[in-house]
């Protein structure tokens, strides 16, 4: 394990040892992976005091090699551990977070691009007959129907096991969702019969501890986000639906269908004749938000998909959501 080295090492192993137990464990990983990034600057320069030139001197590095947002992460955390020296009594340079505008609007695939994916997905079980990639071809489109159809995080249907799935309610526990939260997810029938075909066709359904997606390879364990993302890399190109991305953009991939099916939940309550105010929060609380505003970014879309919602939308986003100033979110 990497150890601190610089003049502030015990400062730095103290702060993150008070920080235990108050923060969760990937945020404390987080917290150590970025202050090990500034003590080793500090044990570079060799220097006992954290001046201005030498906060910022670590902020251009991380520019160079992370989006602008990104940056202004690592920076609150930094500061953080900066107002810890304060407190103890330390002068240090307090820098401000980089402002930062949040533009990204997601890759919507059309309806139509969906029933291109999934139809030649769909195509590729009936021209493999090697067993182990005939599963990962079932497995892979079970998880895009899930994905469309729930909205999950990629991890989340990841880690799910047989057990949490009560076929009879049609619904799906997440246990460990982000922020160590759990969730019960409810399915549509045509989706929850699916899956129960799917989990009798591999043979899982009387294996109640067997992940949803077990893995070919390795016994035991899930198939990886790594192994998913890199199949339907494969099937935007066999489409030729793939569209460059720009550095340090997030581009096409799985995640994107979590942004088809809130923004599509938001239309359809729309046509439904349901309040915006009434649909937005069930949204939220169904894909597992710690509040509204995390929700805000799955509702952007571009105003040439849906004309019509686009001024609804934004006149109730200004009423709900709250600008987010310079300190850290």
């Amino acid at each position: 394990m990497n150890e601190f080295k610089s003049i502030f090492k015990n400062e730095l192993a103290e702060y993150l040892a008070i920080s235990q137990g108050t923060i969760s464990d990937g945020t404390l990983q987080n917290t150590r992976r970025i202050l090990l990034s500034f003590d080793s600057l500090l044990a570079e320069e060799n220097t006992g005091e954290i001046s201005e030139r030498t906060v910022n001197r670590w902020i251009g590095r991380l520019l160079q090699t992370n989006a602008p947002k990104t940056v202004s992460d690592k920076v609150s955390y930094l500061r953080k551990f900066l107002r810890y020296l304060q407190y103890e009594g330390y002068s240090v340079f307090m820098p401000d977070c980089p402002k930062t505008s949040d533009s990204y609007v997601p890759y919507i695939f059309s309806d139509e691009e969906i029933q291109m994916l999934l139809a030649s997905a769909d195509s590729w079980g009936s021209r493999h007959t090697d067993p182990q990639t005939r599963q990962m071809d079932m497995e892979f489109c079970m998880l895009l129907r899930m994905l469309l159809g729930c909205g999950f995080r990629l991890g989340e249907p990841l880690a799910a096991r047989v057990k949490d799935i009560n076929f009879s309610r049609g619904t799906i526990l997440i246990r460990h969702a982000k922020n160590n939260k759990q969730r019960v997810v409810p399915m549509d029938v045509t989706l929850t019969r699916m899956l129960e075909k799917y989990c009798i066709a591999m043979a899982i359904k009387t294996e109640p501890e067997s992940h949803l997606f077990p893995s070919v390879r390795k016994k035991g364990a899930a198939v990886t986000k790594g192994t998913f993302g890199l199949r339907f890399r494969k099937l935007l190109q066999q489409t030729n639906l793939c569209v460059p991305g720009k550095a340090h953009s997030r581009g096409q991939c799985l995640h994107c269908f979590r942004h088809y099916f809130a923004i599509h939940s938001f239309v359809q309550a729309e046509k439904k004749g349901r309040p915006v105010n009434d649909s937005v929060p069930f949204l939220s609380v169904y894909l597992g938000h710690h509040d509204m505003n995390e929700t805000e970014k799955y509702l952007k879309f571009s105003s040439d998909m849906f004309p019509e919602y686009t001024e609804l939308f934004e006149d109730y986003a200004v009423s709900v959501f709250m600008e987010v100033g310079d300190e850290e979110k």
